[in-house]
């Protein structure tokens, strides 16, 4: 969405674009402060995706979720068990 009104904001301009859409140009511009501003759990997710392949990858890359977990716990990084399931080192 913010890609194309970007594509297109100076032809158009974002109000008439984002009214075409059928939707408030707050919107729009809501989105795109997101995209610099990211939330805390944005980032705190960033932090630990980067710490779960760290760890993934000193240990031979052979760690499962749960070795994982106990492993990161090991090391002082809090982290929930269900969150090293659904994240996964990436």
């Amino acid at each position: 969405m913010t890609a194309f009104i970007d594509c297109n904001r100076e032809s158009f301009g974002v109000e008439p674009i984002c009214r075409r859409m059928g939707f408030a140009s707050s919107t729009y511009y809501a989105a795109k402060l997101r995209e610099l501003n990211p939330s805390a759990r944005e980032t705190r997710d960033r932090r630990l995706s980067v710490e779960m392949l760290r760890v993934f990858e000193d240990n031979r890359s052979v760690y499962g979720s749960n070795k994982l977990w106990h492993e990161m716990k090991r090391e002082g990084i809090g982290i929930s068990r269900c969150r090293v399931e659904l994240e996964g080192p990436r």
